[in-house]
């Protein structure tokens, strides 16, 4: 089973994005069948890059926004 980060850490768009991670990755634990494990596996792991991508854009956002240091002279 892969571990994912909770969502409750997480707000915003990562953090819906990483929920919906963990239901699919509890749908592929749960699956009996081959394919329908292979389905929610994939599902799951192409929840987590958005969550990943999400969380990236929100700390290149926050970094942005930060007031820049001045340079002492």
């Amino acid at each position: 089973m892969t571990t994912i980060t909770s969502a409750a850490t997480l707000p915003g768009e990562a953090g819906f994005c990483r929920t919906q991670a963990d239901r699919e990755q509890r749908e592929a634990d749960m699956a009996t069948l081959a394919n329908v494990r292979e389905k929610h596996q994939r599902a799951a792991d192409r929840w987590t890059a958005l969550a990943d991508r999400a969380a990236g854009r929100a700390a290149s956002r926050d970094a942005r926004a930060a007031p820049a240091t001045p340079v002492p002279q």
